[in-house]
């Protein structure tokens, strides 16, 4: 698969917990096919990598493991790939501070119940976590998203048209027109560089090669950036 396709690719979305806030998260069985495309590579069972995780723009380095489990046991159990990460590692700090309301509510539920217990947020605190796949070899994006800005555009998104264009009205009373003076630099360029170029490449595309024009049944057309003219 070309990678460079991969841009926004969706590979996971879930609710965030103890789990993933401290040794990481599964990636589904039906996205692994994407997730070894990203990574540039197939880990085989029991493999594991190095992998570049990306977090609000900041970049950690976490692990991609296919679990080594016993396939003697279970052997039409399909593959388990998960993202890992130590609880006391920079990207398990950096999701806790983050979720750190919802982190303070798990740990001390936690604390309350017990391990064995099953822990569900309030839905208040039920942030959410969607990976995408990048185009740059062994590089993910985890985006973050808080509960309440999720509420926000579900409340948007189940307005109508025009319920959501008289939603709040309101009246700014500061506004007006002004006048002011500035000074402004304008570059100006020589246009027979530019026409020596295109007489130079023959008024073809400079990286393709090819003619613009001949859709048109012009040779003299060219086409390119506004920065490149």
């Amino acid at each position: 698969m070309n990678t460079n396709a991969l841009s926004n690719i969706f590979l996971l979305k879930r609710s965030i917990d103890l789990s993933l806030l401290r040794q990481g998260f599964h990636i589904p069985p039906e996205f692994h096919a994407l997730a070894y495309a990203a990574l540039g590579r197939e880990l085989h069972h029991g493999e594991s990598c190095d992998i570049q995780l990306m977090v609000e723009g900041k970049v950690f380095q976490v692990r991609m493991n296919n679990i080594d489990f016993d396939r003697s046991k279970y052997p039409t159990h399909p593959d388990l790939l998960q993202v890992r990460y130590s609880e006391n590692s920079p990207i398990a700090k950096h999701l806790q501070a983050i979720f750190s309301k919802a982190y303070k509510w798990l740990t001390a539920e936690r604390e309350r119940v017990g391990q064995r217990r099953k822990i569900v947020l309030p839905k208040e605190l039920s942030d959410v976590v969607v990976l995408w796949a990048s185009p740059v070899p062994g590089t993910f994006v985890l985006e973050c998203l808080p509960a309440q800005e999720m509420a926000v555009e579900a409340e948007i998104k189940a307005q109508d048209e025009l319920a959501f264009e008289i939603f709040e009205p309101r009246e700014d009373k500061k506004t007006g027109i002004k006048t002011s003076l500035r000074m402004q630099h304008v570059r100006q360029l020589d246009r027979s560089i530019g026409e020596s170029l295109k007489r130079l490449y023959d008024y073809r595309c400079q990286v393709t090669g090819e003619r613009i024009g001949e859709a048109y049944g012009s040779e003299c057309i060219v086409e390119a950036h506004p920065k490149d003219l």
